[in-house]
């Protein structure tokens, strides 16, 4: 009977640390948003700092938002794997969330599931608002005065980082929301 329970301890603890890694980047982000905020509306010598600072957030972020989204994927393959069926069907385990005979561990695991791919969602957002970041980074080391036109791709590059940054905040917080969700659900 010990060994049965025994994968509901690890997928418990997957999603609490999946949890806890997608809080950690929704805190990232905010600090992140903070930053490009002042990068936006700042001179362009300090928009440098404001914009490096903030690209080292969101490579935290994205660090954090890639483990949440592995740790939930894990969470539910060992749920589908070690206990989801049972019964009859018990030795053959469930393909997909769909099949997991338990209704209210089939809502769970479908919560994990969104969950998973909204952190993967965020973390694209992430990686690309990184690139818009390190291309404005390029061009802001160039000496000053900027030649003409690179303040404008540099504001450009700004905005877009900080439309991306947006994005990813979303989809952590859809992440977050599912995966504690789940994670109340999860009492097995």
């Amino acid at each position: 009977m010990a060994a049965a329970a025994a994968w509901k301890v690890v997928v418990r603890q997957q999603v609490e640390e999946a949890a806890g890694r997608c809080d950690g980047a929704r805190g990232h982000l905010a600090g992140a948003h903070g930053q490009l905020d002042h990068a936006h509306r700042v001179a362009f010598a300090l928009a440098r700092a404001w914009s490096h600072r903030a690209e080292g957030m969101v490579a935290e972020a994205s660090d954090d938002l890639a483990a949440s989204a592995s740790l939930a994927r894990a969470a539910l393959l060992v749920a589908l794997r070690g206990g989801a069926a049972h019964g009859p069907e018990a030795a053959v385990p469930p393909l997909s969330v769909n099949d997991v005979p338990d209704e209210a561990l089939r809502a769970a695991l479908a919560q994990l599931e969104e969950a998973a791919d909204a952190a993967g969602n965020a973390c694209g957002f992430a990686c690309v608002c990184r690139g818009h970041l390190v291309g404005a980074l390029r061009l802001l080391d160039h000496p000053p005065p900027l030649p003409g036109g690179m303040d404008g791709e540099v504001t450009v590059k700004v905005r877009d980082a900080l439309q991306d940054l947006i994005d990813a905040r979303r989809c952590a917080q859809k992440s977050a929301d599912l995966v504690n969700a789940a994670l109340a659900a999860l009492v097995l």
